[in-house]
């Protein structure tokens, strides 16, 4: 369902030979997808960081493997959330789980439509403010930083992740070298850092984004100006 709706998603579980499931792991390490679905295979002796959200499709019926699961979150002192989808008649299972863990895990109702359009709404509003304040941080034309300009915006269904997934399969990028990304209606702007930029200005030309080969041009100053201003717009 996730790969109907163009999300870079993938999946690992125990019927796997060992190489696969090490490419995928490898694979979600670079962030070449963003959303992993795994059983619990995948939650013992796995070492990723920054994993912010791990949500329990059904509850764990052995605390241990609850233990286990959001255990891949909040590593090494980080931050993360932990949500879990529970009937009434698996509440057994969880009171298991708050006297091992010796913790009150917090219980919501299943939100409402009209709450999740709205946080639905607020998200999208955050990511373009977020934009912009990244943008007004670090608004130099820099010789170390690569600005690429992509003929394929919010109109033909492109995403910042679809970006991001292409760059980090060229060999030698991952995501530390991709700066801000800015998504218009018919184009798109990214920053390569790490003095990367020639790199994968060429291997773009015959590398597809989501499936199609796209015009890739290095972004002059004025260019990415515009798109600086029209940012700010964008609500």
């Amino acid at each position: 369902m996730m790969d109907e709706k163009e999300y870079l998603v993938n999946k690992i579980h125990g019927d796997m030979e060992q190489k696969d499931r090490l490419k995928v792991m490898n694979d979600f390490k670079h962030g070449l997808f963003r959303y992993l679905v795994a059983t619990d295979v995948a939650a013992r002796g796995l070492d990723i960081e920054s994993v912010s959200l791990i949500v329990n499709y059904d509850i764990p019926y052995h605390v241990e493997s609850y233990v286990h699961r959001i255990g891949r979150s909040a590593r090494a002192g980080k931050e993360g959330l932990a949500i879990s989808f529970i009937s009434n008649r698996e509440s057994y299972y969880l009171d298991q789980i708050n006297t091992y863990t010796n913790q009150d895990i917090i219980m919501l109702e299943k939100p409402t439509k009209e709450v999740v359009n709205q946080a639905v709404e607020t998200f999208q509003d955050r990511q373009t403010d977020d934009l912009v304040i990244k943008m007004d941080k670090g608004f130099e034309f820099k010789e170390e930083i690569m600005k690429l300009h992509i003929n394929a915006g919010k109109k033909t269904k492109m995403r910042a992740s679809d970006i991001v997934g292409t760059i980090c399969a060229i060999p030698g990028l991952t995501a530390k070298d991709i700066g801000v990304i800015t998504l218009l209606d018919i184009s798109t702007f990214v920053e390569i850092l790490n003095k990367k930029g020639e790199l994968v200005f060429k291997t773009l030309q015959t590398m597809p984004i989501k499936g199609r080969l796209r015009v890739v041009s290095k972004a002059n100053k004025t260019e990415y100006e515009l798109a600086y201003e029209a940012s700010k717009t964008l609500k």
